[in-house]
């Protein structure tokens, strides 16, 4: 009786599509499993972030950023568990910066992400010599990189970079913004948080 009942609810695309959404919303809430009380507090590795964030400054390999605020209680848009911490991207991402092709790459443009999947077609790839690289073609992106589409209509074009084998440099358009997590933080989560109607709505 109860698959049938579930069978039911789940009878078209669009209720398809809804529960999905629901799922994905439970999800970024921390209600989707029951939560653990001996996992390790999200400080303790937001900790660990920031010592890796000061080595990689004192190596040069990223530039020391601008201070944010700390997140005040009317920017939460839901409780989460309690050894959940609400942060802004930058303290848990990094990007590769940029550049000015000097050897063929492969490009990475918004008309390469399929938005219904969240995953980067292939087929739409191109090796482009530099001396034909688009103006836009400078971010530096690496294996699990988080690419955020920053213009309007294609704000669910996001995907992960899941493989560095494609025999080039990857160089993604200027309309991305650059996620590249820190150890400890995973790509599919946000992923799937860039993608949320939660998120959506907030960047409205």
């Amino acid at each position: 009786m109860l698959l049938e009942k579930f069978e039911t609810l789940i009878d078209t695309p669009e209720a398809v599509e809804e529960l999905r959404k629901l799922i994905l919303d439970a999800a970024m809430r921390g209600k989707l499993v029951p939560q653990d009380p001996n996992d390790e507090p999200a400080s303790v590795l937001l900790k660990k972030i920031k010592q890796q964030k000061e080595q990689m400054i004192k190596e040069k390999r990223v530039r020391r950023e601008k201070s944010f605020p700390p997140i005040q209680e009317n920017e939460i848009p839901y409780q989460i568990p309690k050894i959940w911490e609400w942060v802004r991207l930058k303290d848990i991402c990094y990007n590769h910066g940029q550049k000015t092709p000097d050897s063929p790459f492969v490009y990475i443009d918004v008309g390469s992400i399929d938005n219904e999947t969240g995953s980067i077609n292939v087929k739409e790839l191109e090796t482009i010599l530099p001396e034909q690289a688009p103006s836009r073609a400078r971010k530096i992106v690496k294996k699990g990189t988080v690419i955020y589409s920053t213009v309007r209509p294609y704000l669910k074009n996001v995907a992960i970079i899941d493989r560095n084998d494609y025999g080039k440099d990857l160089i993604a358009s200027t309309a991305f913004a650059v996620l590249h997590p820190f150890e400890g933080i995973s790509s599919r989560f946000l992923f799937y948080y860039l993608r949320s109607d939660i998120f959506l709505e907030y960047v409205n």
